[in-house]
């Protein structure tokens, strides 16, 4: 990779050559799909002035580990994960198991490949050094994407003021992904009413004796939920409390059992606030020359812990369709075709697993209710268009 310059430095003539494909936004979807184009040349093009190693944690269920194989990456992220042991389904009020989902070697077995948790930087910071293996794969910080114009045999973007072209373009720049927007109508980010406050802080040296720290636990709680799990060898707590738009974590979880609030009070001073927001399900992903991927394509509420692996089997996809096709616009089409429905679908069934999260009433106990007499074989069946599908 010929390093993170001022793309102005290597413009600044007008003369460059169009690369074959431009990438919008080099976040874990943009060096992704990188990855998955290794074998063209392609400039990636983020609005950051640098990387940062802000964010929280990320779940990587099978699914996303078998996607990590297939661009060439598992074997380097794999030591930046730990392996939580199971995950408890908890009533965040009377703090309750409801269930258990053994993870380890039952899933390893089921699903031929493990589930990991990592933090999200790191992860980040895998895919970058993968993609600097690659001399074909140029990363440019500082860059921003004023404009993007599709035409028969190329697409025009101005960048940094500059009007260039490129042959193809893959967006990959968020939820909030500003080519989606300009090229596809009406496609704008939807705001789901919730809050996500996170943290990442160090655990206490008594630990917490009632909950399994070491697992994934979701606590299930009227309008809103909490999630957690340890990441790294320092066992830092990563934890998410999703409320209702513009509710503190203090206020909405005030009738929480004892330890959910004691959980939530060690967190209190490390809170970072994210608004809760999805994109439209599109009726199409391309547009000309261009490829939405990632969040900028069918980003979801992360009820289901599937944001980041849905941009990996994206990756994995048009890797797999670039062996098939010299045409990239095929490889385009022929990805957009082969993960809408399964997206729409995990988009669907994240915002349904939203609603069974937050039942209260009669409704909570009805669930409650289910999951305990539920056998464990049932709902991991339940899972398996999850975590066995790509």
């Amino acid at each position: 990779m010929k390093g993170f310059v001022q793309l102005s430095e290597l413009w600044q003539t007008h003369v460059m050559t169009p690369p074959p494909i431009l990438i919008a936004g080099a976040g874990i979807a943009g060096l992704a799909a990188a990855l998955a184009c290794r074998n063209h040349d392609c400039l990636v093009m983020e609005q950051a002035p640098a990387f940062s190693p802000i964010g929280a944690g990320v779940q990587l269920g099978p699914n996303a580990v078998r996607a990590l194989q297939k661009l060439g990456a598992w074997d380097a992220v794999q030591p930046v994960t730990g392996s939580p042991p199971a995950i408890h389904m908890r009533d965040g009020m009377t703090g309750k198991i409801l269930k258990i989902l053994p993870l380890g070697q039952h899933f390893e077995k089921r699903y031929g490949a493990p589930y990991r948790v990592a933090h999200r930087a790191d992860l980040h910071k895998v895919l970058q050094d993968c993609a600097a293996q690659h001399s074909n794969i140029d990363v440019r910080l500082s860059v921003k994407i004023s404009s993007v114009i599709t035409h028969l045999d190329h697409v025009a973007v101005t960048a940094d003021g500059i009007p260039q072209t490129c042959q193809s373009m893959i967006a990959t720049d968020g939820v909030n992904s500003f080519i989606r927007s300009t090229l596809f109508a009406g496609a704008t980010t939807i705001n789901s009413g919730f809050d996500f406050h996170r943290a990442l802080f160090s655990l206490p040296s008594s630990g917490l004796p009632y909950i399994a720290i070491d697992c994934v636990n979701v606590w299930m709680y009227p309008h809103g939920h909490v999630v957690h799990y340890p990441l790294g060898s320092d066992q830092r707590l990563n934890i998410v409390a999703i409320t209702p738009q513009g509710t503190s974590v203090t206020s909405h979880f005030s009738k929480a059992c004892p330890d959910l609030q004691t959980l939530l009070q060690l967190a209190s001073n490390h809170w970072s606030l994210w608004a809760g927001l999805h994109a439209p399900i599109l009726k199409s992903w391309t547009k000309g020359g261009v490829l939405l991927l990632g969040d900028a394509a069918h980003g979801t509420l992360p009820f289901l812990a599937q944001g980041a692996a849905m941009a990996l089997e994206d990756a994995a996809c048009l890797s797999e369709a670039l062996k098939s096709t010299h045409s990239l616009n095929h490889a385009f089409a022929e990805t957009a075709a082969r993960r809408m429905a399964r997206t729409t679908r995990l988009h669907q069934a994240s915002l349904r697993a939203g609603l069974t999260y937050h039942a209260s009433g009669a409704l909570r106990l009805l669930r409650n209710a289910a999951l305990t007499t539920t056998p464990q074989s049932l709902i991991t069946a339940g899972l398996d268009w999850i975590y066995r599908g790509s």
